[in-house]
């Protein structure tokens, strides 16, 4: 003979042999101390659960009710409260597979804190928290769209319903749900918000295309080709005004984005240096976007100052680092002067010297004309 019963602890069903009623153990389901309990001492949950398991020779008593729903096999194991002892045994006369009406709201409150009282209480749904942080700017946008005009967008039009010649007795039937911002305000934002992204992406890929010129043209000028450099660092220029003028247009379209007073007061000079100031998370980003272009500008200017051929000073004949050699021996020549023109005047100083001094007579031998006569004026 098996005792079909019900752990105390988690409310598994068990069997066991009769021999061990009576007896202490582990539940093999949540590893928590039981007493077996006797075959005539069995609850209304144990008898619960054994029906659900089922005899041991597998027949069921036709005598037995059926299986109720978890919520009748639940309650079963609990105290019933004060006042609602039948309740129990009207959902466990419910049929079969059909679950209990829901709670209403009003069953729903706690009950007063008396001893061996115990109550469920519905499932109730809980709004998850957004998983993202709103934007810094939809602040601005103030309280947020009533729940019926946020769900307008959703659902079908219907028709308005007839209004009553009668007023309705509550004041809160009357009270209308607060509303959000406009739709030409949002309309406005979402205008100026789509040129902002506009102009920052100019602003962004003119510095990425002169970054790569930059490269092509110190290759340039390593390799000799000096006029591909200049047309280079012409083009350098070109780009970084372009992303200046994006990022300048970005700070303006910002501030008539918060409204168009503001941004009107921006293209004044010293309201604009206010709000920098002011209001400084609002435009620290295309700030930040600004020095790029302004250290580019300052590189190739320096540039253009020292290095000759770029401003159409004298060309180079080879590479860079020949040119840079060529430069500087020039520098030497106009300070200390030339070496070869040191050379030839002092050649020309020594010829007029040789020119100046009397050079001796050589005497010829005495037959260095051909003949066998004397010199003139000696003897034989």
């Amino acid at each position: 003979m098996k005792i079909a019963f019900a752990c105390q602890h988690c409310a598994k069903p068990l069997v066991v042999d009769a021999a061990l009623a009576g007896r202490t153990g582990r539940c093999r389901h949540c590893k928590q101390r039981l007493v077996v309990p006797d075959g005539q001492r069995e609850s209304g949950g144990s008898r619960q659960a054994a029906s659900g398991k089922g005899s041991a020779d597998g027949a069921r008593p036709a005598a037995q009710a059926p299986v109720a729903d978890w919520r009748t096999a639940v309650a079963s194991q609990l105290v019933p409260p004060a006042g609602r002892s039948a309740a129990p045994a009207g959902r466990s006369a419910a049929p079969a597979g059909r679950s209990a009406a829901p709670a209403s709201r009003a069953d729903a409150g706690p009950t007063a804190d008396t001893t061996g009282s115990y109550k469920l209480r519905p499932v109730t749904p809980v709004r998850a928290p957004a998983l993202d942080t709103p934007d810094w700017d939809d602040i601005e946008l103030g309280a947020p769209i009533a729940p019926t005009q946020a769900t307008a967008f959703t659902q079908p039009a219907t028709p308005p319903a007839k209004r009553s010649a009668t007023p309705s007795a509550t004041p809160s039937a009357t009270r209308t749900a607060e509303s959000g911002p406009s739709p030409v305000f949002l309309a406005y934002r979402m205008f100026f918000s789509l040129l902002a992204r506009g102009t920052a992406w100019i602003s962004e890929t003119s510095y990425t295309v002169s970054f790569i010129i930059i490269i092509l043209s110190i290759a340039s000028g390593m390799i000799g080709r000096h006029s591909l450099a200049a047309l280079g660092c012409g083009t350098i220029i070109v780009l970084n005004l372009i992303g200046l003028s994006g990022d300048i247009a970005s700070l303006v379209t910002l501030s008539f984005r918060k409204n168009p007073l503001r941004g009107a007061l921006f293209l004044v000079p010293p309201f604009t240096l206010y709000y920098l100031w002011s209001d400084w998370q609002r435009y620290r980003e295309t700030v930040s976007r600004m020095r790029i272009p302004l250290v580019t500008l300052a590189v190739v200017v320096a540039a253009y100052l020292f290095v000759p051929w770029l401003h159409g000073g004298k060309d180079g004949t080879g590479p860079l680092g020949a040119s840079v050699v060529n430069r500087a021996m020039g520098t030497l020549e106009e300070n200390l002067g030339s070496p070869r023109a040191a050379v030839d005047e002092g050649l020309k100083a020594a010829r007029s010297w040789l020119r100046e001094m009397p050079l001796p007579v050589p005497s010829s031998p005495p037959d260095s004309d051909g003949t066998n006569q004397p010199a003139h004026g000696r003897g034989p």
